[in-house]
């Protein structure tokens, strides 16, 4: 290597910037898709860039190779990553399984790096051999290859259970994730037992995924929680009729936390909890949850509707806007939203679901999410609704690179369009079945 290296400085410095580039890249991507309040399509400025860094290194041949090679161990996570899409990209196979072998997989962000390289890289042709190797050692190969495999469908259900016991924390969580996506109900069995974890996180996100995959049994065990149970809020509100909006009420009134109790009327869409969320737009802890789910179900700040905000009617007149602090101030203060409420409350009809101030279904969620305003977090959510309520699980979600999901929203709109009838607009739904309470 060192001669390789030795006898073109120019190119060992060329590639060596390519790839710290990459892994600030790739840091950067990371930190944007878990804000609050980044709006998603910069994150695929970023994706861009990375691509043309690594893109940069393909081309480098065996410098670059060398170079990566030598980072693996002695660099950032975000090196690591780039390293292992580029030996992926040049049919390295070996060099990533003897990294599999010696980089420490203890260190979460290590782990989560090598984890994305080969959920994004792993080539089809390395699967029978990743499989052998990962059967041979399952305890150390399970945590960084198992996205990869599920993913794909390429272990049984048995080996999915075994690398879960090994798993914990984020990791955990990501992979409760991927199981709701895999569509496949055969896993079920596997998500069951952590719906009873003692951790809220995890109980949450294994009880979303089996709701994704439309079983039925989780909805009405939902229902029938203890409403002091708050990190039931969300779920339920995925997934409930009309009586959820009896169980938050109850776990408001029961000490549940405000801030859940808020988010979960805002997602479920029916203006019969406007009245309750207004009630706490003065609390200190849970004002700006109210605020943002009055807004989720109104749309009268994001979407610069109503008198209070600032009417459509009056923005096309005078063609001006409210300032951003303006409209931040209005967005939380609770007489705008009072007055406006007073003035709007007739437009939304008892016993029909709402979203952004109109009668929720498949068009508008696709919609919300192709919004060059949508931010990732709540993109999220709303790709989990569109599976849960309607069955609509799209081949690439908010993790995904902004393309490849562009790509996917533009096809499902249109079978959307063409079935336009399938799904009534404000009804509610589970998995594709209307549900009545």
């Amino acid at each position: 290597m060192y001669s390789v290296l030795a006898k073109d400085g120019f190119r060992q410095e060329l590639y060596q910037e390519h790839l710290e580039e990459a892994s600030f890249l790739y840091e950067q991507r990371r930190n944007l898709l878990a804000g609050d309040e980044v709006e998603w399509l910069r994150v695929g400025d970023f994706e861009e860039r990375l691509q043309a860094h690594l893109d940069g290194l393909v081309v480098g041949g065996k410098v670059a190779l060398q170079i990566a090679e030598k980072r693996t161990m002695e660099g950032e996570p975000g090196e690591l990553h780039a390293a292992v899409r580029l030996f992926c990209r040049q049919d390295c196979r070996q060099t990533v399984l003897k990294l599999l072998e010696s980089v420490d997989l203890s260190v979460p962000a290590k782990l989560e790096a090598i984890s994305a390289a080969l959920q994004d890289e792993l080539p089809n042709a390395w699967h029978e051999e990743f499989l052998t190797c990962f059967r041979a050692n399952p305890g150390k190969l399970a945590p960084a290859v198992m996205p990869a495999f599920v993913s794909r469908r390429m272990v049984t259900p048995p080996e999915v259970a075994d690398a879960l016991q090994a798993m914990d924390g984020d990791l955990l969580l990501g992979m409760l994730r991927i199981l709701g996506r895999t569509g496949d109900t055969g896993v079920c069995g596997l998500l069951a037992p952590y719906t009873r974890s003692e951790e809220p996180g995890i109980r949450e996100q294994a009880t979303i995924a089996l709701l994704r995959l439309g079983d039925d049994e989780t909805r009405r065990w939902l229902i029938g929680l203890d409403p002091r149970e708050a990190w039931a809020a969300v779920p339920l509100a995925l997934c409930g009729g009309p009586s959820a909006l009896e169980w938050l009420v109850r776990s408001r009134a029961k000490g549940g936390a405000k801030e859940d109790f808020c988010r979960g009327i805002g997602l479920l869409g029916d203006a019969r909890g406007v009245e309750a969320l207004l009630a706490e737009l003065n609390d200190t802890a849970a004002g700006a949850a109210a605020a943002k789910a009055l807004d989720d179900l109104t749309g009268a700040v994001s979407d610069w509707s109503g008198a209070a905000f600032e009417s459509a009617a009056a923005k096309a007149r005078t063609g001006s806007k409210l300032g951003s602090r303006s409209k931040q101030k209005d967005a939380l203060d609770p007489a705008t939203w009072t007055r406006w409420w007073q003035e709007h409350r007739g437009d939304y009809l008892p016993g029909l679901r709402y979203h952004g101030g109109r009668p929720a279904s498949p068009w508008v969620a696709l919609n919300d999410l192709g919004s060059p305003r949508a931010t990732c977090r709540d993109r999220a959510i709303r790709y989990d609704e569109l599976a849960i309520r309607y069955g609509l699980a799209l081949p690439a979600e908010s993790e995904a690179p902004v393309d490849r999901q562009l790509r996917a929203l533009q096809e499902e709109l249109l079978r959307t369009k063409a079935a336009s009838g399938r799904f009534r607009e404000g009804v509610w739904y589970f998995a594709g079945r209307e549900v009545s309470r």
